[in-house]
């Protein structure tokens, strides 16, 4: 007890101090790992590490593309959402087709696709007779004469060139 008082005095505690605390008692040590398993270890995290830091710049290097494709795109296509992207565009993209390539291959496709079925259209046009008692214009349509051929279109000169007045 007095030992306390002499703490506390030595201490300038405001309070007095009922026990002294006795340390933790000590645990037994580990013993030591070996050399070898010691190097084998630091041989492992080090390769780990080289892994994982090849991962962060890899994926740094594909943030980086994305971003700069991006941009790329909203200068070629700044009247196109990202969001509003078909999902073909996306692949590409994951296959390594930069961004505004794999949408303008997909624009193109849907063009290629538009004429196409117009061709067919007017394959259709051409060979129709028509309505019944409806009858036979005089004009070509501008696929008639995309259609023609060199020979065609001198032949029909005067023709395609009264038709081209009532194009639109």
């Amino acid at each position: 007890m007095q030992e306390n008082e002499q703490m506390n005095e030595v201490l300038d505690c405001p309070f007095e101090v009922d026990e002294v605390a006795a340390p933790p008692p000590a645990q037994e040590a580990e013993p030591m790992p070996k050399a070898e398993d010691t190097a084998a270890t630091i041989e492992t995290l080090t390769a780990r590490v080289c892994e994982l830091e090849q991962e962060i710049e890899a994926r740094r290097t594909l943030s980086d593309r994305m971003t700069r494709e991006c941009e790329e795109f909203e200068a070629y296509f700044p009247e196109v959402s990202l969001r509003t992207l078909p999902d073909s565009v996306w692949t590409q993209v994951r296959a390594g087709v930069p961004l505004a390539a794999a949408y303008a291959l997909y624009e193109r496709g849907l063009q290629n696709q538009k004429r196409a079925a117009e061709e067919q259209t007017a394959r259709r046009d051409a060979l129709s007779v028509g309505l019944p008692g409806a009858a036979q214009s005089n004009y070509f349509s501008p696929s008639q004469v995309r259609a023609m051929s060199r020979q065609e279109v001198r032949e029909n000169y005067d023709r395609i060139f009264e038709s081209m007045r009532h194009w639109q």
